[in-house]
């Protein structure tokens, strides 16, 4: 039976689950929360599963849609789940990305439509990407299992939950929440013995989201066929020029050189010129077989990789 390795399984993970945790679930590649462009880095080496997890927001480009359809045109399969992960599965669970975990449904079956509600500050890499504040889905699940034991009412858990809701994610904490909720005091020493047994949905969704990717993973190992192709339409140019300035090359050695460094090199070129002209050629003559309906064959293809 063929094992599953470590490179076959690449994991963006930050706050929601510490990277030791990750590699208890499966072995995997873990790296930080992904930004724009870290999925189309990724892709020259061919993992055959990427669970994103977290990923940045805010004051950095988030991960691109784009990239995540043109991951799963390459045969990677891509799964969300907890955090950024469930917000990107659930809007492009049409194109094949499979999204996992309670937030994920929450997202999908529109019980929530806010980005914020997964939003949390976090410690940067150095300190582990620890959480800083708390995510309104966890006031959310806790509300949910407090009430399932009897320690609010109807009326209260939805109390707890607006004022959460009520504060900023970057100044959200248990402590604020429930200095502001208009709950009697009894009501918030239950609370507050409750807490350190109340769900974390993320970390449950990051775990079972690296699981179902392992799971992938090791039957792709195994034998088993790659995701099928999104239907998409051409990619757009930023998103080829972004794929070329984030992506890096593998070289037959194993070495990898920065797709930059490639591009910098061909334009220090004396026929630099020439080869810009001979590659829009190619451009807008592609772009015309595709507006006329022409499509390569499986075994052109292959001889062009081949070439």
């Amino acid at each position: 039976m063929k094992r599953a390795r470590a490179e076959d399984l690449v994991v963006f993970l930050g706050p929601s689950l510490s990277a030791a945790d990750a590699r208890r679930v499966a072995p995997c590649r873990v790296l930080p929360p992904a930004r724009q462009g870290d999925v189309l880095a990724v892709l020259p080496e061919r993992p055959l599963a990427i669970a994103l997890v977290d990923g940045l927001f805010d004051t950095t480009p988030s991960v691109w849609q784009h990239e995540i359809a043109l991951a799963l045109g390459a045969g990677v399969a891509v799964f969300g789940g907890a955090s950024m992960g469930a917000l990107r599965a659930a809007e492009l669970a049409p194109l094949g990305m499979v999204g996992v975990g309670r937030i994920f449904r929450w997202y999908r079956d529109g019980d929530l439509d806010d980005d914020g509600e997964v939003a949390l500050l976090h410690g940067d890499g150095e300190h582990g990407f620890r959480p800083l504040t708390l995510p309104l889905v966890n006031v959310r699940a806790a509300a949910e299992a407090a009430r399932a034991e009897g320690l609010l009412s109807a009326r209260e858990a939805r109390a707890l939950v607006a004022a959460g809701a009520a504060l900023h994610y970057a100044g959200r904490t248990w402590a604020r929440v429930l200095a502001t909720v208009r709950l009697a005091e009894p009501v918030c020493a239950r609370l507050r013995a409750f807490l350190p047994r109340a769900p974390d949905p993320k970390a449950e969704d990051a775990r079972a989201c690296i699981a179902a990717a392992a799971e992938f993973a090791h039957a792709r190992r195994r034998g088993a066929p790659p995701p099928p192709a999104p239907r998409t339409g051409a990619v757009p140019s930023h998103v080829r020029r972004a794929r070329l300035r984030h992506a890096r090359t593998v070289l037959p050695g194993g070495a990898r050189v920065a797709s930059g460094e490639v591009l910098d090199a061909l334009a220090r070129r004396p026929d630099a010129g020439r080869l810009a002209a001979e590659g829009l050629r190619r451009a807008l003559l592609a772009s015309l077989a595709r507006s006329a309906g022409f499509r390569p064959s499986q075994a052109e293809t292959a001889g062009a990789l081949a070439a």
